[in-house]
């Protein structure tokens, strides 16, 4: 997935109703703090679906935001990096940021299950997401 693509993905998730901008964490779950989030975010790939979109995002320790794509190895279509990820405080909670060609997403995080996470806008109108994470640079598949 290209970096105008995961782009796209995330600005139409932007066009969603406002009425998310300020859901609840699922039933059940925790909404994680900033160091908990970065326990569950660094150094794991990110694995998400919406749709016919899905995104696999490794979420390195230098804070580079990596596309998997068909993997590092690859010839075809190998990893590459497409942005940037940090952590912020944010009142007794975190927030996960992601930046891509200088357009930033902020998420509030949700522990559903292990290594399950709802992410949540903070700020912003676009729909919350379910994501799986895995750990290290590997494929969602």
């Amino acid at each position: 997935m290209t970096t105008k693509t995961i782009a796209a993905a995330l600005l139409a998730l932007a066009a969603a109703p406002a009425t998310w901008a300020q859901a609840a964490c699922p039933s059940g779950s925790e909404e994680l703090m900033q160091r908990q989030i970065l326990a569950a975010v660094n150094n794991s790939t990110m694995c998400a679906q919406r749709g016919d979109e899905r995104w696999q995002e490794f979420h390195r320790s230098d804070n580079v935001l990596v596309d998997y794509k068909l993997g590092p190895t690859s010839k075809m279509d190998p990893s590459k990096p497409v942005g940037r990820w940090r952590t912020d405080k944010i009142g007794a909670t975190g927030v996960l940021v992601q930046t891509y060609d200088g357009t930033s997403y902020s998420w509030r995080v949700c522990r559903t299950g292990p290594r399950q996470l709802t992410l949540l806008p903070h700020g912003g109108s676009q729909a919350s997401v379910s994501v799986r994470m895995m750990d290290g640079q590997v494929s969602c598949r």
